[in-house]
């Protein structure tokens, strides 16, 4: 089957934030066939997980979607009330918080592969978000690496570690020292 379970065409969304719109999401599409897992990949900020809560039609109060369009099985979500949202949640869609900190733990990041995987072998249509290619690399069929609201590299795993493997390298050991930078010892 490869009839498309989920299509964002042209996302924006954006915050209020001191009396001021800043864009979160520009021009944001894609699409998730049946049976199809998909891996939002990139640094905190990038527009993960506010693709994904668009999608359930979870934004913040301060949020508002600024245009485009997103079809769960070709029904549009965007401008839909919280009681059709609500027959669809958890039924048909729902979302795994986890704490961005379990990446440290690899008995707990082998459980959540091991459930995935688990998932997938039963045909599930899923979205995974993290900051870890390596992760999405091992549950993935599309990666999408997303920075600054905008989606910037489309492909399989492989294709984007190949193009970008040694970028998330770096992003990771920036990350860290900047951490370090922070900690201050009396």
């Amino acid at each position: 089957m490869n009839e498309n379970i989920l299509e964002i065409n042209d996302l924006a969304v954006s915050f209020s934030v001191g009396g001021e719109r800043l864009h979160a999401l520009r021009g944001v599409s894609l699409s998730l066939r049946h049976g199809e897992t998909l891996a939002l990949v990139g640094e905190s900020g990038s527009g993960k997980s506010v693709t994904s809560r668009a999608v359930l039609g979870i934004l913040p109060k301060n949020a508002r979607v600024d245009g485009g369009s997103i079809k769960f099985c070709g029904k549009e979500i965007i401008g839909a009330t919280e009681k059709e949202l609500c027959a669809l949640r958890g039924r048909q869609m729902a979302m795994i918080f986890q704490d961005p900190t379990s990446a440290l733990d690899p008995e707990l990041t082998g459980e959540v592969l091991r459930v995935i995987r688990g998932l997938k072998s039963e045909d599930s249509t899923m979205i995974v978000v993290t900051h870890e290619m390596e992760f999405a690399r091992n549950v993935a069929d599309t990666v999408i690496y997303m920075a600054d609201g905008v989606i910037e590299e489309m492909g399989t795993p492989e294709e984007l570690l190949e193009k970008k493997g040694k970028y998330y390298k770096l992003i990771k050991i920036q990350s860290l020292n900047s951490r370090s930078d922070e900690i201050t010892l009396d």
